[in-house]
């Protein structure tokens, strides 16, 4: 059968759905949330995108191309000087970034 979207409080202009239904999304300002228990939890950090795995890996790029992962309690940063522009992840040993300025592709294994 066919589902049907419910619209969820809250603005934001990216989310990603990772581990135990937990979904991460990062509103206009670059705020990040998490939302769990039919409740978005504010989390310190400021990032443009951001992506979450199964396994519990979560990425995110902030607006000066800079990669960060989250290590559990917040966002570090990884790989000091790599401009990236976006990242996907498919799991926490699976990772992949892209720079749209440059058309660099890197990976982290």
């Amino acid at each position: 059968t066919a589902g049907t979207f419910v619209n969820v409080p809250g603005s934001l202009v990216q989310v990603s759905v990772g581990n135990a239904g937990i979904v991460w999304g990062v509103n206009a300002s670059g705020q990040i949330y998490t939302f769990s228990n039919n409740n978005w939890t504010p989390i310190a950090g400021s990032l443009d995108e951001i992506w979450a795995s199964f396994d519990g890996a979560v990425w995110g790029v902030n607006n000066q191309d800079s990669l960060y992962r989250w290590n559990g309690s917040n966002f570090v940063l990884v790989g000091a000087g790599t401009a990236v522009t976006q990242v996907i992840v498919g799991n926490s040993t699976n990772v992949w970034a892209t720079n749209a300025t440059s058309g660099a592709v890197y990976s982290w294994f």
